[in-house]
């Protein structure tokens, strides 16, 4: 006659498993649907609050969603280390974009004298160019007819940034290098009570000439631009321009345009279309294959595409591309490989003998060796494209990278938490299972064998008694 602590037991484990699947359940619809669906929420914000789902916020890049694009030349230079140059310059209009709020622009060099900046899902292309496209040297000298430039911006300016002065207003804060402050202390030494220039040149000509008067030495290599500019963005215009001006080389504009998506957001639908056919094909194969076990990895492929959906919203270096979206959609196969696998194993090891429960726990754990193994491979090769990839290569990466752990999350490990809850809820019928053994096999005992004689020894021999 059964235990009735075991049966109390069966009955809270079938109990607790129902909870665990509806609270799971709960999960996914409630984010899947966050993840797909855009509304709006009464009595928030004045009545009306907008949500926007995780999909639509998901950061496109410039293939996908349009944007601007710029060609830079360097002018005519024949100084030394230009090619050292030219890569500092690119470094600083990347880091110029991000400080804008422009993290997705890509900056690339095009042969030896060319830069070309990308920046996708911009509402308004000309703030982007003006940026850009209007660099000015920032050139600072004593206030005579004939004087020479003491402080010239792409030779001794580290940073220009916006701060609020006293008095009310906004300016721009000036950090100079070592030889830059040098300078600027000799200049401010040499002119007190008396006022020095601060130009601001534009292709080559004065655009903005501003005279400031010097109360003391300036000896520290910060300054401050003040004056003449009540909103902040007036200083901000002028911080960008004097930014872009330090560039090591003088860059002129070749050409620029808008870029539309539309091609981009025909491949996207169609991209999205094709996955959609094949995940329903997927679970409809699974489920015809694998019985119930196939009805996890349909759960947990749908685990998969809510996850991925929400950290590709969520994860802030991520820009989908056409590339990233091929990544997506490689990643939904490979978690059906990892359940295929598994549930393969598991077939295997009730063909050989074994219990419906050690079939599956001895399945589980074989094949997670191999999946780690491929795994790891994958991680490293993602990882690889994320440090020496540039533009839609890297994104490719960050998607995969992503893909690959979402993928050992839902595939690997909360598959295996489902399929131990449903069968407790279930039962260990290996019929609904899809598992059957061939006819005659001998079923192998998990229970390790026992012996009658309390002489008996590990290891050791006995001698019985006549």
């Amino acid at each position: 006659m059964p235990n009735p602590n075991q049966q109390r037991s069966k009955r809270f484990t079938r109990k607790g498993s129902i909870i665990k699947f509806s609270i799971l359940g709960a999960i996914v619809l409630i984010v899947g649907l966050l993840s797909v669906l855009s509304f709006n929420v009464p009595f928030l914000s004045n009545g009306i609050y907008r949500f926007n789902s995780f999909a639509s916020q998901i950061k496109l890049g410039i293939d996908l969603k349009g944007g601007v694009y710029a060609l830079y030349e360097a002018k005519e230079d024949n100084g030394a280390d230009l090619e050292q140059r030219m890569s500092g310059t690119s470094t600083r209009l990347q880091s110029l974009l991000s400080s804008k709020g422009y993290t997705e622009a890509t900056v690339v060099r095009e042969g030896t004298n060319r830069i070309r900046v990308e920046v996708p899902d911009v509402s308004d292309p000309q703030a982007v160019l003006k940026i850009i496209g209007s660099p000015a040297e920032l050139v600072i000298k004593a206030d005579t007819e004939d004087a020479p430039d003491t402080i010239v911006g792409s030779k001794h300016i580290q940073s220009a940034t916006v701060t609020t002065v006293a008095g009310g207003g906004y300016g721009v804060n000036l950090k100079l290098n070592s030889e830059g402050s040098k300078l600027f202390q000799q200049l401010t030494t040499d002119n007190i009570g008396k006022q020095v220039q601060i130009i601001t040149r534009v292709e080559g000509e004065d655009d903005q000439v501003t005279k400031v008067n010097v109360n003391s030495t300036i000896s520290d290599g910060v300054a401050t631009i003040s004056g003449n500019m009540p909103q902040r963005q007036d200083a901000q215009k002028l911080a960008d321009q004097i930014a872009s001006g330090s560039f090591a080389v003088k860059l002129s504009l070749l050409n620029t345009d808008v870029v539309s998506a539309t091609l981009g957001e025909r491949a996207l639908t169609l991209a999205v279309i094709a996955g959609l056919i094949g995940i329903i094909i997927v679970m409809g194969y699974m489920l015809f294959m694998y019985r119930f076990m196939g009805l996890i990895a349909c759960f947990g492929l749908i685990l998969f595409l809510v996850l991925i959906a929400f950290l590709l919203y969520f994860v802030p270096w991520v820009q989908l591309t056409l590339p990233g979206v091929a990544g997506v959609i490689m990643t939904i196969g490979m978690t059906v490989d990892a359940n295929v696998i598994i549930y393969e194993r598991i077939k295997d090891e009730y063909r050989s003998g074994r219990s419906f429960n050690a079939s599956v726990n001895t399945g589980f754990s074989r094949a997670l060796i191999g999946l780690i193994d491929a795994n790891i491979t994958t991680v490293i090769a993602a990882i690889s494209l994320m440090i020496f990839g540039i533009g839609s290569i890297q994104g490719f990466g960050i998607v995969l990278l992503i893909g690959v752990l979402t993928t050992m999350f839902s595939a690997v490990f909360m598959s295996q938490k489902m399929l131990r809850w449903l069968v407790a809820i279930t039962g260990e019928d290996p019929k609904k299972y899809g598992l059957k053994r061939p006819e005659g096999t001998v079923e192998i005992s998990d229970e390790p064998e026992e012996t009658n004689n309390s002489n008996n020894q590990k290891g050791g021999l006995v001698f019985d008694g006549i």
